[in-house]
C-alpha cells in the first residue's frame, strides 16, 4: 500500500518556504529566489493542467512553451493556438532590442519603432503615417520619399480611380523608359517624354522639345517667332516668311525658313529657303515704304504668258521697281509669306 504524506509547507534547513500551499495556490520558493532545472532533466508530465481535462499550456524539452495546445512551431519559442495574444494596458507591446510593436489602448493607435524612434502609425481612422505621428490621410508620407521600382518586365506605375475612369502615371518599360500618363480606362496615351527631354502629347515618339500630334489653341505665344515654320493661317500652312531691308547690303529682320537673301543688284533679290516649300504654294508681299522721291513695290518675273520664271521650292526671285516708272530700285522694307 502506497504511503501518503500530506503537508502545507516544506521549508529548508534555514526555514525559508520551498513549497507552500494555501487557498489551493501553490508557491515554489520565495521572491528572489532563483529556481534551476538541470540540463539533462525530463518533466514527468508534458503539460500543465488548467483543472479541466485538456492541458492549458505545455513547455517541451526545448524550452519552447505552446499555449492552447501540444504542438510547437519549432521555429518559435512561443506557440498559440486557438486564442489571441492581448495587452490590457496602455503602451504596451512586443520588443526586441530598440525595435517595438506597440498599441494605445486610450487613443486607439498602433505603432512601429526601430531603432527607438517611430517610423510608422496606424491611428484610429485608419489612417497610416510614415514619418509623422499626425496621419491626416489614409497614406500620409512627410519628409521623405516614395520609390516604385520594377527589376522584372512590368511597368512601374500608379493608377487613379473614379467609379467610372482611371488615369495611369507610369514609366514604359518595354519603350525606352519613356514616362506617360494614359488614358487607362479608354486605352490612350495621352503625352509621353522621352529620356532625351522631348515632350510628346497626341505621339508616344516625340522628336522635338515639344511634338504635338494635333490642333493647338493658346492665348498667346511668346518669342518672335523667327524659328516658326509649318504655322496654320486657316485656309493653308505657313511654310515660310521674311523681313528684309533690301537697301545697301541686304540684311534680314525677321524670318522662318528662310536661310539667306541673294542680292543680284538694284532691286533684284532671291529668297533662299531653309527647307523646301511645297508645291503650288502661294506668296504674299508687300513694300509700299516711300524712300525718297519714290515708292517701290514689288513684282515677280513672268513670261511672256504670265507664267514665274523664278519660283521653286527652294528659292524665289523677287524684283522691286518704282511705282511711277518702273525703274528697278532698293527698298528699305520687303515683307513675304509663303502658304502651303
Amino acid at each position: 500500500m502506497a504511503s501518503i504524506i500530506k503537508v502545507d509547507t516544506i521549508q529548508d534547513q534555514d526555514g525559508n518556504n520551498i513549497i507552500n500551499e494555501a487557498a489551493n495556490t501553490i508557491t515554489i520558493g520565495a521572491s528572489g529566489d532563483a529556481i534551476t532545472i538541470p540540463s539533462g532533466a525530463t518533466f514527468a508530465s508534458v503539460g500543465i493542467d488548467d483543472n479541466a481535462t485538456s492541458t492549458a499550456m505545455t513547455i517541451d524539452s526545448s524550452g519552447r512553451v505552446i499555449i492552447g495546445g501540444t504542438t510547437p512551431d519549432t521555429s518559435a519559442k512561443l506557440t498559440l493556438e486557438g486564442g489571441d495574444l492581448r495587452f490590457n494596458t496602455d503602451d504596451k507591446g512586443i520588443l526586441w532590442g530598440n525595435n517595438e510593436i506597440n498599441g494605445n489602448n486610450a487613443s486607439d493607435f498602433i505603432n512601429i519603432v526601430t531603432a527607438g524612434s517611430e517610423r510608422m502609425r496606424i491611428d484610429s481612422s485608419g489612417n497610416v503615417g510614415i514619418g509623422t505621428s499626425s496621419p491626416s490621410q489614409l497614406l500620409h508620407i512627410e519628409n521623405g520619399d516614395v520609390l516604385i521600382k520594377e527589376t522584372g518586365t512590368s511597368d512601374p506605375l500608379i493608377n487613379f480611380a473614379t467609379t467610372s475612369q482611371t488615369w495611369t502615371l507610369r514609366v514604359d518599360n518595354s519603350d525606352s523608359d519613356k514616362f506617360q500618363m494614359r488614358d487607362a480606362t479608354g486605352g490612350n496615351t495621352i503625352f509621353t517624354a522621352d529620356t532625351s527631354g522631348n515632350l510628346g502629347i497626341g505621339t508616344t515618339s516625340p522628336t522635338q522639345k515639344l511634338d504635338v500630334s494635333g490642333t493647338v489653341k493658346a492665348t498667346a505665344f511668346q518669342g518672335d517667332g523667327s524659328a516658326l515654320t509649318g504655322i496654320s493661317s486657316g485656309a493653308g500652312t505657313i511654310e515660310a516668311f521674311v523681313n528684309f531691308n533690301g537697301t545697301g547690303s541686304v540684311s534680314i529682320r525677321r524670318s522662318g525658313n528662310v536661310s539667306s537673301i541673294t542680292d543680284h543688284g538694284t532691286g533684284n533679290y532671291t529668297v533662299n529657303f531653309t527647307s523646301g516649300l511645297s508645291s503650288n504654294y502661294a506668296w504674299s508681299v508687300g513694300a509700299n515704304v516711300a524712300v525718297g522721291s519714290y515708292t517701290g513695290y514689288p513684282v515677280l518675273q513672268t513670261n511672256s504668258s504670265g507664267v514665274p520664271t523664278s519660283m521653286s521650292s527652294t528659292a524665289f526671285r523677287l524684283y522691286t521697281n518704282e511705282s511711277s516708272n518702273g525703274v528697278a530700285k532698293d527698298v528699305h522694307y520687303v515683307c513675304l509669306t509663303f502658304i502651303g
